[in-house]
C-alpha cells in the first residue's frame, strides 16, 4: 500500500519501524516545519535544548532550524506519521516560533487516519489538495489544545547546564565567528569536556551543529530577500566559496535557487 507523498511544498508519510534499535539516532533539523504524531513507541526525545517523554499519541510541532532526535530506544516497536511542510503553509494568523508538544486529541487522531485512506483512494492532484486542507485543521486543533487544555500538554524536562549554556551562546552568536576555543573559553570547561558532553547528549558534535545552524539562518535569510554574498559577509565566512560549499552540503542546491524547494523537502526527508 501507498505510505508516502511529496510534492513541491509538503511530504505526508505513514512509517513503521518493526525494531526500533534500526531507526537511526543521529541529531538533525530541517528548512521545513515538521509535524511528528507518534501513534506507537515509548522513548525520549529530544528538541534542541528541551526532553519530551513521548508515549501513544503524542504529537510534536518542530520549527525549521531546530535539531531533534530520539535519544534512546526502550522500545521495540515505532509507528509514526510525518508531516514536512514549507512556512509559507502556516495559516497567517497562527505563530508556531517553538516546538510544540500534546497528547493528541481524537479529532486530531482521526485527521491522520483519514489522510492515510485519501492517499490509497485519491490520485496525486486530489490527494494534496485534502492534505493542504488538513494540515491548517491540524495546525488549528493542535495549537488551541495547547493553549487551552493543559491535560493535553507535557513540559519538557531541562538540558543539562552545560549543554543549555552552550545552545544558548551558540544561537545568540550565529552571526559572529564561532569557535571551540570561545565556547569553553566562556563556559570555564575544556574543549574536549564539551565536546564529550555534548555530543552524548545532542548526538552530533559542537561544529557540526554550528555549520548546519548558521546554514539555517542563512536559509532564512536568502528567503527575506537577501542576497547569497550579503548572507556570507553578515555571517562572517572567509570566503563566498566556503559559504557556498557549506550551503550546497546542506540543501544539495545553490544559494541562488530559491525555487527548488521540493529537493530541499526530499533531503529533510533522507535525514530523519
Amino acid at each position: 500500500m501507498n505510505n508516502f507523498f511529496v510534492s513541491k511544498h509538503i511530504l505526508f508519510q505513514y512509517r513503521i519501524s518493526e525494531n526500533i534499535e534500526t531507526v537511526d539516532l543521529r541529531s538533525h533539523c530541517h528548512s521545513t516545519y515538521e509535524i511528528l504524531f507518534v501513534t506507537k513507541g515509548k522513548n525520549n526525545f529530544l528538541v534542541e535544548n528541551s526532553t519530551y517523554q513521548i508515549a501513544d499519541n503524542s504529537l510534536i510541532i518542530i520549527p525549521p532550524g531546530i535539531y531533534h532526535t530520539l535519544q534512546n530506544a526502550s522500545q521495540n516497536e515505532y509507528e509514526r506519521y510525518i508531516i514536512y511542510f514549507v512556512s509559507d503553509l502556516l495559516p497567517p494568523f497562527l505563530h508556531i516560533g517553538e516546538s510544540l508538544h500534546i497528547f493528541a486529541s481524537e479529532d486530531i487522531k482521526n485527521i491522520f487516519l483519514k489522510l492515510y485512506k485519501y492517499l490509497q483512494q485519491f490520485n496525486t492532484e486530489t490527494f494534496y489538495s485534502l492534505l493542504i486542507s488538513a494540515l491548517t485543521e491540524l495546525l488549528i486543533l493542535a495549537t488551541h489544545l495547547k493553549n487551552t487544555d493543559v491535560s493535553f500538554s507535557q513540559q519538557p524536562l531541562d538540558p543539562p547546564a552545560l549543554i543549555g549554556q552552550t545552545l544558548n551562546f551558540i544561537n545568540e552568536n550565529l552571526d559572529n565567528p564561532i569557535s571551540l576555543d570561545a565556547i569553553a573559553a566562556r563556559l570555564f570547561v575544556s574543549k574536549s569536556y564539551l565536546c564529550h558532553v555534548f555530543q552524548r547528549y545532542m548526538k552530533i558534535s559542537v561544529m557540526k551543529y554550528i555549520r548546519s545552524k548558521k546554514m539555517m539562518r542563512a536559509h532564512a535569510l536568502l528567503q527575506n530577500g537577501m542576497s547569497p554574498t550579503q548572507v556570507a559577509q553578515l555571517l562572517h565566512y572567509d570566503t563566498y566559496l566556503t559559504f557556498l560549499r557549506q550551503y550546497r552540503a546542506e540543501f544539495h542546491c545553490n544559494p541562488s535557487q530559491k525555487e527548488i524547494v521540493s529537493k530541499m523537502i526530499e533531503n529533510d526527508f533522507f535525514k530523519e
